[in-house]
């Protein structure tokens, strides 16, 4: 009868589906707004791979915790996701979630940056929340950017074959790759 009340999420499986890590993958999370997908995340990488977590220092407990929970490893940084204190090259995957969230004039740089850590041909994934169906989560959420106007921030960064993977549960994953060189 109240099975809203109820309501189990399925994101961190369908996230992981999306990202779609390997054992020895090095995947980035630049922001720590999904401290369970990352933590699930680590649960694949494991011992010979890596996630890592990029975000300020208040999200280090959530992200700990989600770790713990899903039995992962995970590193946590404390840095600013517009300098990510990685060498260029340095991951396979970058996943980053929220960018409607994002100032406007801070878009262009923060993805360029995780462009620039991004392994040639790795895949930067775009994790979209659509706003909350409850009573109050239209307005606690700014509303997403449209699907052709986050392709082109994508394209705008340098990468190639920017497309919508899927939408579930009020999620959008968006997907590119970094060209090999």
């Amino acid at each position: 009868m109240f099975a809203w009340l109820k309501r189990t999420s399925t994101r961190p499986a369908t996230a992981l589906a999306m990202i779609g890590p390997r054992a020895a993958d090095a995947v980035l999370f630049q922001g720590a707004s999904e401290p369970a997908i990352a933590g699930e995340t680590g649960t694949v990488t494991r011992l010979n791979g890596r996630t890592v977590v990029v975000g300020d220092a208040g999200a280090e407990a959530a992200a700990t915790r989600a770790a713990e929970q899903a039995g992962a490893l995970l590193e946590f940084i404390a840095a600013p996701i517009d300098a990510l204190p990685f060498e260029s090259g340095t991951f396979h995957i970058v996943v980053t979630p929220g960018v409607s969230n994002w100032p406007e004039e801070r878009r262009a740089s923060r993805l360029a940056e995780a462009v620039r850590v991004l392994q040639p041909g790795g895949r930067l994934i775009l994790i979209e929340a659509g706003p909350d169906r409850g009573l109050f989560g239209r307005l606690s959420r700014p509303p997403a950017l449209e699907a052709g106007t986050l392709t082109g921030l994508l394209l705008a960064a340098g990468l190639v074959a920017a497309r919508c993977l899927a939408e579930a549960d009020g999620v959008t994953y968006y997907e590119a790759r970094k060209a090999r060189e």
